[in-house]
């Protein structure tokens, strides 16, 4: 009877613990839903990778409900990294099934630069429970492993962003609680890592490191407890609670950073309080926003109580009136909660507007005297690359226009893709796959060697599928998809984001059609140092490695950020050009007007659409209509457009009408 007291009492301490408040809290005890998250927050497992686990009600620590791990993880979808959680402790009581030496790990979103995790580990050291440092290797000092596959034992990590440091917390035989935590502190540092963790592994996206054995009554805080308080949750299960105590779900920051294209108006977030207590009424005496910029903050609600158990969500309101800059302000609750009659939540915001994206380059190839040309104007013109030269064709690429068949070789562009020149980059093609099968298989890079900046095909860690290279030496995995056949052509692209320190990748596997999304995954990325010009065919520039099998057309390159309106813009506007519609010649005449040919097979009555604009990044609802109405000359027709001022550059799309 003893042990099942305590675990009534942990549950008791975990929620309301003093200095630190319970994220998640996955007891394992429901048979109704043994995913659910206890601590009332809503943060429940969301799913599973590789073998499920295997929940029994009577197999956990002291005969509660758990789950048994031989072959996968369980997904949580807390982002743990140090942006979101600063500080953080977290932590479980685990029964291995192993106690051979190798690496094993009961919960880490690591991707690869040794972020947050918790488990076993002989590196650097004896085999022993702990946790990353940042620095390429777990925490050493005196940290026990497992004895015998018996024993329960309480393990957790505290990570102090202050400091600098985290701390291990390990007692291999967590039934008995007449002895000291062993603890050990080292130096650290937090990487990004993934945006969710799993329990059972080292990360949420593959099942590497896998625990063999039960896993029991994880906890999350966004605080570092004190030693005296981990000791509480294995062995003092006596602190008093409050009665109605306040919890409140949010995400941290509530604003924080705001990157966008246009500044918006109002920015909305939200609060949820909760009255966690048993009996009494939860009173919420004052509700206000102070600091320098709280004119700019609303709020809707007014004092108010919850009953045991209620819950009421709290919508605060940013109303920027279109300025970018920095807001600072917080919101102030006070209630009865003895223990914390006043909460306070940052409610800083940094809007930073993006500059629009640079086309840096845009090949087309629809050239027949120069199919190498930079279309943008730049001057970025390609050269010849690395082993066999790729087949151009008049009419071999996406709808029908000129293309280059790549089997064996690369060409070269002399634009330097590196962060240092470029911190925020955006690139793509359309392109069509001459083989399906698994491999690896490169449209553009400028890889060295260190998981540089590269588009293309993929099938290390997850499924074959389009991609590109995170820089933590494995590409971007999600839910991104492969080619399904040799027929369809396919849009890829992707996003580099240096203030975000992320990637994102963009593909529709059918580019012929608009009325789809497109599939995008963002992951963390970091940028090493790549070479100084990149392969248009390949991974790199100096060799024929990873090369494409296929055809490449459209190949552009930006400066900046695309948005997803963007993207899908570009995907959609070269997608309504018409089936076989080819612009054959462009004429620019000595009054500035412009006289277009093109080829195509109309039906009787065709009419079609020419549209211009001096930026090709403009969404195409932007773009000027010359003519809306301009008459089929059968399989040829000819346009003379409108009088344009003399610009440098100069867009033109023609489009057959329905």
């Amino acid at each position: 009877m003893k042990h099942f007291f305590l675990l009534f009492c942990l549950l008791t301490i975990l929620q309301y613990s003093a200095n630190g408040e319970l994220i998640a809290f996955y007891t394992f005890d429901d048979a109704n839903d043994p995913f659910a998250d206890s601590s009332g927050q809503g943060n429940d497992i969301t799913g599973t990778n590789g073998t499920a686990p295997t929940w029994g009600s009577d197999i956990g620590f002291a005969d509660t409900g758990a789950h048994d791990f031989s072959g996968g993880t369980l997904l949580a979808p807390i982002d743990i990294n140090a942006g979101a959680i600063p500080d953080m402790t977290w932590g479980a009581w685990v029964r291995t099934d192993n106690t051979n030496p190798g690496l094993r790990k009961i919960m880490g979103h690591d991707n690869g630069a040794w972020d947050r995790t918790l488990g076993l580990d002989n590196r650097n050291g004896q085999f022993r429970y702990t946790s990353f440092t940042g620095f390429g290797r777990p925490v050493v000092g005196n940290l026990p492993g497992p004895a015998n596959t018996e024993d329960w034992t309480f393990v957790a990590a505290s990570y102090d962003s202050a400091a600098g440091t985290v701390s291990v917390y390990v007692d291999v035989d967590a039934s008995s609680t007449d002895d000291e935590l062993v603890a050990v502190t080292e130096t650290a540092r937090w990487n990004t890592g993934w945006p969710t963790f799993a329990i059972g592994g080292i990360r949420p996206d593959t099942t590497s490191e896998l625990w063999d054995g039960v896993i029991d009554n994880v906890f999350v805080y966004n605080e570092v407890l004190s030693p005296a308080e981990i000791a509480a949750l294995r062995t003092d299960f006596g602190i008093e609670i409050s009665d109605p105590n306040i919890v409140i779900s949010r995400v941290s920051p509530l604003f924080g950073m705001i990157r966008t294209d246009i500044v918006p108006e109002t920015e909305m977030r939200s609060i949820t309080i909760r009255n966690t207590g048993e009996d009494n009424d939860l009173n919420i005496t004052e509700i206000a926003i102070t600091g320098d910029d709280a004119s700019a903050y609303s709020l809707t609600d007014a004092p108010f109580a919850l009953a045991p158990g209620e819950e009421k969500t709290i919508e605060i309101t940013l109303t920027t009136g279109g300025v970018a800059g920095d807001y600072v302000a917080s919101l102030e609750i006070q209630s009865d909660d003895s223990d914390k009659p006043t909460e306070i939540i940052e409610l800083d915001a940094t809007i930073e507007l993006i500059p629009p994206a640079t086309l840096l380059a845009f090949y087309t190839f629809d050239d027949p005297n120069d199919p190498f040309a930079d279309s943008s104007g730049n001057g970025n013109n390609l050269a010849q690359g690395n082993g066999v030269a790729p087949s151009w064709g008049a009419d071999i690429g996406f709808k029908g226009s000129g293309a280059h068949d790549f089997s064996g070789g690369t060409l070269v562009s002399p634009i330097d893709i590196n962060a240092g020149l470029l911190p925020d980059m955006s690139w793509g093609a359309w392109v069509r796959t001459n083989n399906t099968s698994p491999g690896l298989r490169k449209i553009m890079g400028h890889d060295n060697g260190a998981w540089d900046r590269t588009l293309g095909l993929d099938s290390r860690n997850g499924q074959f599928r389009y991609t590109s290279f995170t820089g933590f030496g494995r590409p971007v995995v999600g839910n991104l998809p492969g080619p399904a056949n040799t027929e369809d052509w396919t849009f890829l692209a992707a996003n580099y984001d240096s203030e975000d320190s992320t990637v994102s990748v963009y593909v529709d596997v059918d580019a012929s059609s608009i009325d789809d999304d497109l599939v995008k995954v963002t992951e963390p990325a970091r940028w090493n140092t790549g070479q100084a010009t990149f392969a248009i065919g390949g991974l790199r520039p100096d060799n024929t490695a990873e090369l494409w099998d296929g055809a490449i057309d459209n190949v552009f390159v930006y400066e900046g950020i695309l948005t997803d309106e963007e993207m899908k813009d570009l995907r959609d506007r070269a997608a309504i050009a018409g089936e076989v519609l080819r612009i054959t010649e462009v004429v620019r005449n000595p009054d500035n007007s412009i006289t277009l040919t093109w080829t195509s097979n109309p039906n009787a009555g065709t009419t079609y659409t020419v549209l211009f604009s001096q930026d090709l990044s403009d969404p195409l609802e932007f773009w000027g209509d010359d003519d809306d109405s301009v008459a089929s000359g059968g399989e040829t027709t000819t346009h003379t457009t409108g009088i344009f001022e003399a610009v440098d550059k100069l867009f033109l799309i023609v489009k057959k009408n329905e």
